[in-house]
């Protein structure tokens, strides 16, 4: 639901100097060449937004991915520490075995 606000907030800021310049026909060529270049900059930087918002997007799926290689690394990492365990383990049998006899 927010999304929609959010986008309902975009449109609002791109739409209100169009709308402003066409209720303003007694404005001057001045006045409406700053709302025409203000509306033009809305847009950019809407534009520039959603650039922005899909390099987010990106980044959170690299992330994602990187939590991924990562917490298959751990595993790995847990695998071999209960490798070396079971062979110090089997080593340390062997040992007392042979001290034994």
């Amino acid at each position: 639901m927010s999304t929609n606000f959010r986008r309902l907030g975009k449109l609002a800021v791109v739409l209100a100097p169009v709308v402003l310049l066409g209720a303003c026909e007694s404005m001057g060529s001045d006045d409406k060449a700053l709302l025409q270049k203000t509306a033009s900059n809305s847009e950019a930087a809407l534009v520039e937004a959603r650039k922005a918002s899909d390099n987010s997007a990106q980044a959170l799926a690299a992330a994602r991915q990187a939590q991924a290689t990562s917490q298959q690394a751990l595993q790995a990492a847990q695998a071999a520490q209960a490798d070396a365990r079971a062979a110090n383990e089997k080593f340390d049998r062997a040992f007392r075995r042979g001290m034994r006899k």
